[in-house]
């Protein structure tokens, strides 16, 4: 992403996170630039922004964003993403038969020379993924396992917020690999987010694309033999078989493994939950390897970070949520330039707790052999356990609470807001993995609080807040509470 567009983001994102005015001159030194730059960057913003936004500039009074209530700033933040001449770079090599830069350079309406520093660009953002780009003729090399995942990764930037008219993969239907996915799931009581129902099915349609290709997938013996052993694999397998029948290809042992690993390290909303007083039980008892590794983690928690978390019981039942979903992650990487950043926010907001969550969780990765947890889940569970701080430390309106996150997450947003808001709402939880628009009309609630943005026609108030819960988006809530008693 240019510099520009970087710029025109971090406007867009202060201006988002609190609902007040903004001078020129307060942007113009938080982000090091003049503010005739700053102007000019508002007008062009101000052009793209969709129906319903606008930014407001009021001399003597100076500059706010207006938005919808129900829309979120992702919005905004994929459409950016989606102009990312990067993301169009890899987008072509890797889905179109464009080899040449003089090629690239017709496909992106631009001169020869324009193209070298896209390109260099583009070369930062593989790094992340261990991958390298060859310039003659231009193709993304490494592991194809690091492959599938910028694949994946790239269509959903493109892809997101629009229908799949943007698919670019003609030869596999969008709406017929997403309906394979959402009947294996349901069947597996695995209940998936929108957003990650649509993952899978850019990551298996990025595979079927690779197998056409010819393209072989190597895997190490230790992700073979653990994947084998988990639920993942018995869903990934199910999926390829009705891939299989569907377009006559032969997927093999390594592609079901691999599209496994990688769907192991997607949120999802529940996957056949355990009970609490029975997840207490084992948990106190410690009869299996896998409750005895979670007590330890929750020691080496309480340890490094002083609070008293084993005496939590809602911390340990969201922890142990959060441990089977990353016990999983067999291999994850740390990516670039996301449309938010979780552990930036955390890094800014609790940077101590941040600290004394990541050193209890490399003591016990390394204890376990398991692989280093990438930054974005160290953030999450360093919010679970702030969210016991400030339970520790701290007529009602029924509300739906939605995050695409996983419970980490979850639960210290819902902190935040009985924080904030706890003598005025009761929140409640939806039907396990039902996101139709049928089933939340027909719930008894108020309003609905959203992370995403919901599919079909809700007759519900919603709120759509920012992934890491902004001082706006808390005044935003307010305000409509207030306006509505």
């Amino acid at each position: 992403m240019d510099k520009s567009t970087k710029r025109k983001l971090q406007i867009i994102n202060i201006l988002s996170k609190q609902d007040k005015w903004f001078k020129t001159e307060e942007l113009a030194n938080e982000l090091l630039c003049t503010e005739k730059t700053i102007r000019n960057d508002l007008q062009a913003i101000n052009t793209h922004l969709p129906k319903g936004w606008q930014i407001e500039t009021i001399k003597g009074k100076g500059i706010y964003i207006n938005k919808p209530i129900s829309s979120s700033i992702n919005e905004i933040r994929s459409l950016y993403v989606k102009n990312s001449l990067s993301f169009q770079v890899i987008m072509l090599i890797q889905f179109t038969q464009i080899k040449s830069i003089a090629e690239l350079a017709n496909a992106l309406y631009t001169q020869q020379p324009a193209v070298y520093s896209i390109l260099d660009r583009v070369e930062e953002l593989l790094e992340a993924y261990h991958l390298t780009l060859k310039r003659g003729p231009l193709e993304i090399v490494g592991r194809e396992f690091e492959i599938r995942l910028l694949c994946g990764d790239i269509l959903d930037a493109l892809c997101a917020y629009s229908d799949d008219q943007e698919w670019p993969l003609e030869a596999f239907s969008f709406q017929d690999i997403k309906k394979i996915v959402l009947d294996t799931t349901e069947k597996f009581k695995l209940f998936l987010y929108p957003s990650t129902t649509n993952k899978y099915v850019y990551l298996l349609g990025t595979m079927l694309y690779r197998i056409d290709k010819k393209m072989q997938l190597e895997l190490t013996d230790q992700s073979i033999n653990k994947i084998l052993e988990s639920n993942y694999f018995k869903i990934a397998n199910e999926i390829c078989n009705h891939l299989e029948h569907q377009y006559k290809h032969h997927i093999s042992m390594n592609e079901r493994i691999a599209f496994s690993l990688l769907i192991s390290t997607l949120p999802y909303y529940s996957f056949d939950n355990m009970e609490k007083n029975e997840f207490l039980y084992l948990y106190q008892n410690q009869k299996t390897r896998y409750f005895k590794e979670l007590y330890h983690l929750v020691e080496l928690l309480k340890k490094k970070t002083g609070i008293s978390l084993d005496e939590d019981e809602e911390f340990l039942y969201t922890l142990h949520d959060q441990f089977q979903r990353y016990s999983f992650i067999l291999y994850s990487i740390d990516k670039k330039e996301p449309s938010y950043s979780m552990d930036r926010y955390v890094k800014n907001q609790y940077s101590d707790l941040y600290k004394k969550v990541s050193k209890a969780l490399q003591i016990w990765t390394k204890k376990f052999s398991y692989p280093e947890i990438t930054r974005d889940k160290i953030a999450k569970v360093a919010l679970n356990v702030q969210a016991s701080k400030i339970n520790f430390s701290s007529l009602r309106k029924k509300v739906l609470l939605l995050t695409s996150n996983g419970p980490g997450v979850h639960r210290y947003i819902e902190t935040k807001l009985v924080t904030a808001f706890g003598h005025k709402i009761d929140f409640i939880l939806p039907k396990l993995g039902e996101f139709e628009s049928t089933i939340i009309n027909e719930l008894n609630i108020e309003f609905i609080i959203s992370d995403f943005l919901l599919e079909g026609e809700i007759i519900h108030p919603i709120i759509t807040i920012d992934p890491v819960l902004t001082q706006r988006d808390i005044d935003q809530i307010s305000n409509f509470l207030s306006n509505s008693t």
